[in-house]
């Protein structure tokens, strides 16, 4: 299945069902281009090629499982912002990488979510300079048997949320 978010102000809704996508390389389940997408509650997304690619907007992962077993990455954000919550990204190819960021400006926001991508080449999180990951109680593995990647670009300016915040006058 692959949506195409892309009219003026859309919004997409994917709640309780499974996608399975491309079963190449290439390709992607949802194409997000524009507006609000939100992914929730136990949705589940399989197979090889890229399971969302994120140009503008907003993409959330609430609750959600993305298994792709490819060399490319899971989910791309060229522009635009993720947000991942209580997710579990898995891509089990070695080489493989989580979510790439691509161009500056490119936010990922993940809290209470794992990463479970297998080691290799590939990152955790990939970007270029001026991409942003804000980050608070997340796992890099789903399974104590394999070794998995626990590798950020360097590029990114990665940010730890706090629980507490002093407010100012």
């Amino acid at each position: 299945i692959i949506v195409d978010n892309s009219g003026a102000g859309s919004s997409l809704y994917v709640d309780s069902c499974t996608l399975n996508g491309p079963s190449t390389n290439t390709g992607n389940n949802i194409y997000h281009k524009q507006g609000y997408t939100s992914v929730r509650n136990y949705t589940n997304i399989a197979g090889k090629g890229r399971a969302i690619q994120c140009d503008a907007g907003i993409v959330e992962l609430y609750g959600s499982r993305v298994e792709v077993n490819s060399t490319s990455d899971i989910i791309q954000v060229n522009a635009g912002t993720l947000l991942l919550d209580q997710t579990l990204l898995v891509n089990g190819t070695t080489n493989g990488t989580g979510v790439d960021l691509t161009t500056a400006g490119a936010v990922l926001s993940a809290t209470f979510t794992t990463f479970a991508i297998a080691t290799g080449t590939g990152y955790v999180v990939d970007g270029v300079a001026g991409t942003f990951f804000l980050y608070a109680t997340n796992s890099y593995s789903n399974s104590a048997a394999a070794a998995y990647n626990v590798k950020v670009k360097n590029t990114i300016s990665a940010l730890p949320l706090t629980t507490t915040f002093t407010p100012s006058a």
